[in-house]
């Protein structure tokens, strides 16, 4: 939640310029295709600034705010420190699972508890 709160923050300010005015004609195909294009734009920047957090993060401090709120810390599975190609594949999976909360119920089947994104880059979340 906490790093929700605050990632959300920062890139609701810095897509602002993304933001286009609301079309109001629908059946104009260069108006829609100015929204959609806009919108794409919006969700890039977004999944940018999400990865790049969680990928610095978790890579130079071990956690994230929240993660380190919560006395939590990202290993890999020798439970060291993980590098930033780990911390990024972990958040770019993270990001990606995220569209389906379902996925994130694979948790409660894995011997080590770990989700999908942790599995992709073979890390595990420990307590600090």
């Amino acid at each position: 939640i906490i790093d929700g709160i605050l990632i959300g923050f920062v890139v609701f300010i810095v897509t602002v310029p993304f933001r286009g005015a609301p079309f109001t004609n629908p059946q104009d195909p260069a108006e829609m295709l100015r929204a959609l294009s806009a919108n794409f734009v919006q969700q890039l920047v977004s999944l940018v600034i999400y990865v790049a957090y969680g990928g610095f993060m978790e890579s130079a401090y071990g956690a994230t705010l929240g993660k380190m709120a919560l006395r939590l810390r990202v290993t890999d599975t020798e439970g060291r420190r993980i590098s930033l190609g780990k911390a990024v594949l972990r958040n770019l999976v993270k990001q990606l699972t995220g569209i389906c909360c379902l996925l994130y119920l694979v948790f409660f089947f894995t011997p080590l508890r770990q989700a999908l994104h942790d599995m992709a880059a073979a890390t595990l979340v420990m307590e600090d």
